[in-house]
């Protein structure tokens, strides 16, 4: 893209530009003036796309830099351009014209940092398991349609990695990552965290070993793509040795449940302090997602597991669904929670009444589904069941169970831990279709989004 002004340098010559227009000397790029020892300052008033790399290159060179609002067009490239300052000696602004404005002392051009963050924005983007049905192209293409802009992809665990068929190669091959991230390059979606969710501790080695493996090699890819979040979950280990069933104690009324729970914590503990240390030596964090049947599940085995371990690079996972059908409030344990919150997941449930009424939200209504109906492979000899016809709840989309008020409250929850939260919709809406559901939902993110930026510009 070139600016208009600079066309007008080139086809009338630099020189006679300058004295057409008055000024002492003229260029015809803007790299020209970045690498002019005898400018010490620039306003930036080019097209807003080209803010940040002409911002870039003159604060590399160790110039002033006043940009004209806006700052830039998105707010990956603004919170950029705000980093630009920390290091830099030099004087950075935004420019405003208050032509119009009565007040008998308008404020100042402000520095770059402070301007951003009074515009919150979550990077918002969808995990990709539901369009494994067509090629990570054309799942791109959906999400960009819809105006999210990450990707969280699936890298093993309970489903297999399919929009990572180089997967093996990208670990070992500059050449095959490279290649693989060049697939994101101009769609304006990029990967938003690797998710491997699964069972790590499943007592059947075929299931347990397999997934704990899949999470350690998404440890290392995330590396080799510059990610730095995998989400999983906490596992499930039998509730006694031996066993090749895991065992979730949900209501430890009695000393034998507490025994199968103390068998559990020190399997599971060994296993993340050690995760956890290979987290760190790839400047990863791991998210663990609060899913029932998991011995992590809510905040008070979340602050068990930190103190078991002394992880530094392990923490949660905010799927706000699965905290709304046990009671809790999502908002809340965000804030109680605070910086172990990695990651968030954007998911509804709706409660049915009139039937949790009657069996409560652990009803077990399953059905399971035969070899010959089409059915999801979890792992070894274990398989997805059909969900209860008349069900407590069920997952939905943003805006079904909870509306867009409350997930605004959800994301400046997130936002007050880190700006920089990744927030991924997850759709399971049996009532939508692939594409239908996850437009639906985004709708209610980007909306909710927008009245979170509203609210804190008042």
């Amino acid at each position: 893209m070139e600016d208009p002004s600079v066309s007008v340098a080139r086809l009338l010559g630099e020189a006679v530009t300058a004295d057409r227009y008055g000024f002492e000397k003229a260029v015809s790029s803007w790299e020209a003036v970045a690498e002019d020892p005898s400018i010490d300052a620039v306003s930036i008033v080019v097209g807003n796309a080209l803010h940040r790399p002409i911002a870039e290159a003159l604060v590399a060179a160790g110039k002033h830099v006043l940009c004209e609002k806006p700052l830039a067009s998105s707010m990956e490239d603004a919170r950029a351009m705000a980093a630009l300052e920390k290091d830099a000696n030099v004087v950075t602004a935004v420019g405003y014209t208050y032509r119009r404005n009565h007040t008998p002392d308008p404020p100042p051009a402000s520095p770059l940092p402070s301007r951003v963050k009074e515009s919150p924005a979550m990077k918002l983007g969808l995990y990709n398991a539901i369009l494994h049905d067509r090629s990570l192209p054309e799942a791109i293409k959906v999400i960009d349609d819809v105006g999210l802009t990450g990707i969280e992809i699936n890298t093993g665990g309970f489903l297999p990695a399919v929009h990572v068929p180089t997967f093996d190669d990208i670990l070992v091959s500059d050449t095959a990552r490279d290649d693989f991230l060049g697939i994101f390059e101009g769609t304006g979606v990029s990967i938003a965290g690797l998710n491997a969710n699964g069972n790590p501790l499943h007592p059947n080695p075929a299931i347990g070993e397999k997934h704990a493996e899949d999470i350690r090699r998404s440890i290392r890819l995330a590396e080799r793509l510059g990610q730095h979040r995998v989400v999983t979950m906490s596992g499930l280990p039998g509730g006694e040795p031996g066993t090749v069933r895991p065992n979730w104690i949900v209501n430890a009324w009695n000393s034998a449940a507490l025994d199968v729970l103390d068998y559990q914590w020190k399997i599971l503990a060994d296993f993340w302090r050690e995760t956890d240390r290979l987290a760190r030596d790839h400047d990863v964090k791991v998210a663990l997602e609060l899913h029932p049947q998991n011995v992590v599940f809510n905040s008070a085995s979340v602050h068990q597991l930190i103190d078991l371990t002394g992880a530094t690079n392990i923490g949660v996972e905010l799927d706000a669904s699965h905290l709304f059908w046990q009671q809790m409030d999502p908002v809340l344990v965000v804030r109680h929670l605070g910086e172990l919150v990695f990651h968030a997941a954007a998911k509804d449930v709706r409660i049915n009444r009139q039937h949790a009424a009657l069996n409560g939200v652990l009803d077990n209504s399953f059905r399971r589904l035969s070899s010959d109906e089409p059915r999801t492979n979890l792992g070894g000899d274990e398989w997805a069941n059909e969900w209860p016809k008349e069900s407590a709840w069920d997952f939905v989309a943003l805006g079904k169970g909870h509306d867009t008020a409350y997930w605004t409250e959800f994301l400046r929850a997130l936002y007050e831990v880190d700006p920089d939260m990744l927030v991924n919709i997850e759709h399971e809406d049996t009532e939508l279709g692939r594409v239908e559901g996850v437009a639906a939902a985004a709708e209610v993110l980007k909306a909710a989004d927008a009245a979170l930026r509203e609210s804190s510009e008042a």
